[in-house]
């Protein structure tokens, strides 16, 4: 045994330097409770008890903590839901959920750090019983081996520990810092582009651009010219040759733009070239639709079908967990490549861009762009436009749910085509470089984890501080502990109001 620990170590179990049990009471009166979606299992801390009325409380709620309490999540250990009880949480319950490690022969601070450390999540994880509900028995854990120091080095190794994790705990915070103010970035840049401000000194050098409204106008000629098209198809292959063009009346212009106060708040000045008009003049606006589930000739065909699960937050599409057959298509009506999906039922406003043509469901608006329309600024356009979604969604009545007809007279501001295109790539550059940062503090987030798990291990090797050849051995401090504790270590329920320590605890706490 000595071989595997430093000279003055000893090789006990975790529980071994415990108490065997802490007393177990149902609550009487109001109390805190303290289960597992209390700890946050990153910051390794209580952050969400709860207070509770003793006529409310769980079956599960049964331990009395007290401050300086290790609690180890028996369930899915792999997560590592551990944390130290704070003084203010003294005398606070506990769920059975929880083996709760009081140490008796040890600094709380090292037990802590013991349980944190790759071995013992390791150790944990491999002896986890139950697929729906995967658990460790406290038995597992106190079964551990534990390499424990002289009580002298035990202190030098906790002092280290915690001025090595302020450190680290300073370090993550400034990384935890970046993303939203990176997010905030990106919705800064995604607003003077559409303000016209990131593309100022490329329309200073093309003054001869086409202006926004002219390509408006085109795109209505080419609408009609389209409807009428197919129009003359259908009547034609019905036999129905016109005489006259009164059934040219039957065309439906574009929805015009509502410039309500919700729209005049969203959107400000725009440049002398541009226009602001809806989304239904610069795209087809169609809602999807679930072919029918019961006719088996519809599913399991080469089709993507697209729900807003399969929306990524990032807007792009991910692969389908269902497909549908060309007739399925057919039924449902199918959606083009490089539109732009917006779910207006449920996560309203989560914007997509479909990279190939596909089925959505009827929680989907399609935005099929339509003439000189770049795909990707109808998309980035979207993206800008969640927040006015999600407000012209909540004013409905019953439920958050914004519909095609409202959606197609919504705004969208234009651009002339060749600044459309600078648009983007100005878009996707200036976000490929915030992604490349997003990834470097993922890098460094990663980094920081894996030497704080470096540092534990060195810890429990005997290599995070000098040993001294004068500290009492802990196999000394151990028999001493025993003597002291006699023959039990089950703590017994303490009266009302009063607080008891064992004189282990006494012992090494001197």
């Amino acid at each position: 045994m000595s071989e595997r620990v430093p000279q003055g170590w000893a090789l006990t179990t975790v529980g071994g330097v415990c108490l065997e049990k802490v007393a177990q009471c149902a609550p009487q009166e109001e109390f805190f409770y303290v289960d597992i979606g209390s700890v946050d299992n990153q910051r390794k801390a209580i952050v969400e008890p709860s207070r509770l009325a003793a006529k409310d409380a769980p079956s599960r709620a049964r331990q009395t903590l007290r401050r300086g309490d290790v609690l180890v999540s028996l369930t899915r250990p792999n997560l590592n839901a551990v944390a130290v009880v704070p003084p203010n949480l003294d005398g606070s319950i506990g769920s059975t959920g929880f083996d709760v490690l009081r140490a008796v022969a040890c600094e709380t601070g090292l037990l802590f750090a013991f349980v944190r450390s790759p071995g013992f999540v390791a150790r944990m994880s491999g002896l986890v019983q139950g697929a729906l509900y995967p658990a460790v028995r406290p038995r597992d854990v106190r079964e551990t081996e534990f390499p424990l120091p002289p009580l002298n080095e035990q202190r030098r190794i906790v002092a280290k520990l915690e001025a090595l994790q302020a450190r680290s705990r300073r370090a993550r915070e400034a990384l935890d810092a970046v993303p939203p103010l990176l997010e905030k970035l990106r919705q800064s840049i995604l607003a003077a582009a559409f303000r016209g401000d990131l593309t100022k000194d490329w329309r200073a050098k093309h003054k001869d651009v086409e202006p926004a409204s002219e390509l408006l106008k085109r795109i209505r000629t080419e609408r009609r010219k389209k409807w009428e098209e197919a129009e003359l198809a259908k009547m034609k292959a019905k036999g129905r040759a016109p005489t006259d063009d009164k059934w040219k009346a039957k065309y439906k212009e574009p929805e015009d733009l509502v410039l309500d106060e919700l729209t005049k708040g969203f959107v400000g000045p725009i440049p002398p070239t541009w226009i602001l008009g809806s989304l239904a003049e610069g795209a087809e606006v169609t809602t999807g639709g679930t072919p029918s589930t019961v006719n088996e000739l519809y599913w399991d065909g080469p089709i993507p079908f697209v729900t807003p699960s399969e929306i990524h937050p990032d807007g792009h599409v991910l692969t389908s967990k269902r497909r549908v057959t060309p007739s399925g298509a057919e039924d449902a009506g199918t959606v083009q490549s490089e539109s732009v999906l917006i779910v207006c039922i449920g996560t309203v406003g989560k914007v997509g861009y479909l990279e190939t043509a596909s089925v959505v469901n009827q929680q989907i608006n399609a935005l099929t762009p339509l003439g000189s329309i770049h795909p990707r600024y109808l998309y980035y356009w979207c993206k800008l436009l969640r927040v006015w979604v999600e407000r012209a969604a909540s004013a409905t009545v019953n439920a958050a749910i914004l519909n095609k007809t409202r959606l197609a007279k919504g705004p969208f501001v234009v651009a002339p085509h060749a600044e459309q295109v600078e648009v983007v790539r100005r878009l996707e550059t200036a976000f490929l470089a915030i992604r490349a940062t997003e990834m470097r503090c993922a890098a460094l987030s990663a980094r920081i984890r894996e030497t704080d798990f470096a540092i534990l291990a060195a810890a429990f090797r005997g290599e995070l501080v000098p040993q001294d050849p004068n500290d009492e051995p802990a196999e000394a401090m151990l028999a001493r502990v025993r003597g002291a504790n006699g023959a039990t270590t089950t703590e017994t329920k303490p009266k009302r109001g009063r607080k008891t320590v064992g004189p282990a605890r006494e012992m090494v706490d001197d």
